[in-house]
């Protein structure tokens, strides 16, 4: 998701980091505490520490930015990382220690669980401060997250501009990713607190199989939701170009055209959607465009060029082909790209011209595709619809 789905929502970054990070957190638990490897100890307890900080920021940042519909940082945003930089600068000496103290430390943690309350590998914080802190610094950004995703809908202006559809989807996907982490949260925070609490806990004390089943349910539920919901990354698209008229329509600068009745923005009422999707007009100049300009015509022509075509987003355009259009990108584009060699193998005159040119005259990269496709799609061969619709086809095959 990280390598790949960004180019489709940039906010996707956040959500990729956040699953990233936390699920180093998980990791170093189980080694550490269920399965106790010596040499997996020595990798993952405490060095990845710094980056735990970083999971409520990011999950703060991909909300925020689904509800904006964009990226964007303010100057104050920086005090989101301080905790990271705290703990990072307390545990660079640890980190940069040679790998045989670690395995030592290692060694110490199997024979006694207990080994990290005399020795804290952060300068900074001491470690049973920091098993407190880490989980609730995460549950104070799942609240505040919560409360952004329910207050939304009272920005009316913002809200209008939203498909309903994918609005609901997508609270309900950030509520129960926020749910889920604030769980997980409090799991972690009872741990904390039991291993506080007990100056001689044992490993299985700590690896309770309730609480380690709970925790494992909850957060297998979030991989797979998203091969099960790819919806989820169109993230919260927003019709810019309406939320304009509605400004325009308040500060009165519209003419009178668009301040009437039947003006698309006149349809919204506070706190309610409009029968018609706030990108059909978008789903409209996808359409406009392909058969106006034929940018299809390019064998070379992707969905990123669409989306520089039209000036918008590429999650927007996923929006619009799932929901609205139903079909794919792809095959919109072979569709128009038949759609052109069809009208061409019926009116051109086929002695001057070849039927390999035709493909590539209609956008196809290769003259395979050209005819694997057209038949495909058609249920004859180039040649053979061109006898049946051209008279100056006679004895092609």
């Amino acid at each position: 998701m990280l390598i790949y789905n960004w180019r489709i929502n940039r906010n996707t970054v956040f959500l990729s980091l956040l699953i990233l990070f936390f699920s180093s957190y998980v990791f170093t638990y189980y080694t550490t505490i269920v399965q106790q490897s010596r040499f997996w100890i020595a990798i993952a307890y405490a060095n990845p520490s710094p980056l735990w900080y970083l999971t409520g920021p990011c999950l703060y940042f991909y909300v925020r930015g689904n509800l904006e519909d964009r990226i964007h940082f303010r100057k104050y945003d920086i005090l989101h990382l301080i905790p990271f930089f705290v703990v990072l600068v307390g545990m660079l000496p640890y980190i940069i220690t040679p790998f045989a103290f670690k395995l030592q430390v290692a060694d110490a943690i199997i024979r006694d669980i207990n080994t990290p309350r005399d020795f804290s590998p952060n300068r900074i914080i001491p470690f049973q401060t920091g098993l407190i802190l880490r989980p609730g610094v995460m549950l104070i950004y799942c609240l505040i997250s919560i409360v952004a995703i329910l207050r939304f809908p009272y920005a009316k202006e913002n809200f209008r501009a939203v498909p309903e559809n994918q609005w609901r989807f997508s609270r309900n996907w950030m509520l129960l990713l926020s749910t889920v982490f604030m769980l997980a949260s409090m799991l972690s925070m009872f741990i904390a607190f039991q291993y506080n609490e007990n100056a001689l806990i044992t490993k299985e004390e700590m690896n309770g199989k309730s609480i380690s089943l709970l925790l494992s349910i909850t957060l297998l539920m979030l991989p797979l939701l998203l091969i099960v919901f790819p919806q989820i990354l169109y993230g919260l698209p927003r019709n810019l170009n309406l939320l304009r008229r509605i400004a325009e329509e308040k500060s009165g600068s519209a003419d009178s055209e668009m301040l009437s009745e039947q003006s698309l923005a006149s349809k919204y009422v506070a706190g309610q959607q409009p029968n018609e999707d706030p990108f059909i007009e978008l789903s409209q100049r996808i359409l406009k465009t392909m058969e106006e300009q034929k940018p299809y015509l390019n064998p070379e022509f992707s969905l990123d060029d669409l989306a520089d075509l039209l000036d918008v987003p590429k999650h927007h355009l996923y929006y619009c082909f799932q929901n609205i259009l139903h079909t794919k990108f792809t095959r919109l584009r072979t569709a128009y790209r038949i759609g052109y060699a069809k009208q061409l193998l019926a009116t051109a005159d086929l002695r001057k011209i070849t039927l390999d040119a035709v493909g590539q005259q209609s956008g196809f990269a290769s003259n395979s595709g050209f005819y694997n496709t057209f038949k495909a799609e058609v249920g004859c061969s180039p040649g053979n619809f061109a006898e049946k619709h051209n008279s100056s086809a006679s004895g092609l095959t």
